[in-house]
């Protein structure tokens, strides 16, 4: 995955809201940018370099939302989560029919036979993802975004600004530097990431753990996003641990999401077909009951390595201290 690029002319120790302006129209303008490589069907990277730079401008934004209006930026966020929501959606038909056709090779004919019934399934989709995101981003819609979101985040600093100056009891924000913002954020994030790490000792109970996957990448984001603040590149290490249980938990998702489509369809098929079954083994309903047994049971197990990945990292978290070693990097 790229790494952000460098946000020019910021000043680590000047006001948290003057990085704020930089380095999300920084995030903004390098987002637009892949316009054209996302729109290369051909390579899948451009959308997910695209979806990449959607989700760290929205985690950049929802890291400085405490230093501005919030208000000023409703609609230009709204459209932003759009955007990112037809991305997404290509990206999600991307992976899976990469990851079918892949599995196509592993399986004997009969079930590939199946598999490709939901390969085609799934390229149907994204054509129409493709679709909804090529709407999503036109030129035209791109720059009125790109314009709507400067002017919010412009009167986003203002009005903070002025409420700060008219408040006779000023708080904390007047005073904060973007080097001290950097440690309340990567704080916060990191005890979302530690609360919800309990979740780790509950392997069946799936949606903690995909929140797990959020704050972990948040986290991720978060280091990556202030990593300028510390001189040398120990936050990108951090970041690179986070990333790693961030892939970890994201791979188990997605073996959550492949389980809970080919249970609901083998169920679907069952209460269907529970007089013919035996009938219809040999045509094409008996190949893609075959197909996604056959997948279903491919991926339990991919899900429980990917939970024992994950588990073994907290482990070696905990008893290598990230906490702690955390903790002390950031009060620099």
């Amino acid at each position: 995955m790229a790494k952000a690029r460098p946000v020019s002319d910021l000043k680590c120790e000047a006001d948290a809201r003057g990085g704020a302006r930089l380095v999300l129209m920084s995030r903004v303008g390098e987002m637009i940018s892949l316009r054209e490589h996302a729109l290369d069907w051909a390579d899948p990277e451009g959308v997910h370099g695209m979806r990449v730079a959607s989700r760290r401008l929205r985690s950049a934004l929802a890291d400085f939302l405490p230093y501005l209006k919030r208000r000023a930026l409703n609609r230009p966020r709204r459209k932003l989560k759009s955007l990112a929501a037809a991305l997404g959606e290509v990206r999600d038909m991307d992976v899976a029919v990469d990851a079918l056709e892949k599995l196509t090779k592993r399986a004997d004919a009969d079930v590939r036979k199946g598999i490709e019934v939901f390969i085609n399934e799934r390229k149907l989709r994204r054509e129409q993802a493709h679709a909804k995101l090529t709407e999503e981003i036109e030129q035209d819609v791109l720059q009125n975004l790109r314009d709507e979101f400067a002017a919010g985040l412009e009167r986003a600093i203002a009005n903070q600004s002025l409420q700060l100056e008219n408040d006779s009891s000023v708080g904390r924000e007047s005073e904060t530097s973007f080097h001290d913002a950097g440690r309340c954020v990567i704080e916060e994030r990191w005890r979302d990431v530690r609360k919800l790490s309990l979740s780790l000792f509950y392997p069946h109970d799936s949606e903690p753990l995909h929140r797990m996957r959020i704050a972990a990448k948040k986290l991720r984001y978060a280091l990556e996003l202030f990593a300028p603040a510390w001189d040398d590149d120990s936050l990108h290490l951090f970041a690179d641990e986070a990333s790693q249980m961030q892939a970890a938990l994201g791979e188990l998702h997605d073996c959550d999401v492949w389980i809970d489509a080919f249970g609901a369809r083998l169920k679907k098929f069952e209460v269907h077909h529970h007089d013919i079954v035996a009938s219809v083994r040999a045509d094409g309903l008996g190949q893609e009951r075959e197909a996604a047994v056959w997948l279903l049971q491919h991926f339990v197990r991919a899900r429980t390595k990917n939970y024992g990945s994950a588990l073994a990292l907290w482990r070696e978290w905990e008893k290598l201290n990230f906490a702690g070693r955390l903790a002390t990097q950031i009060k620099q």
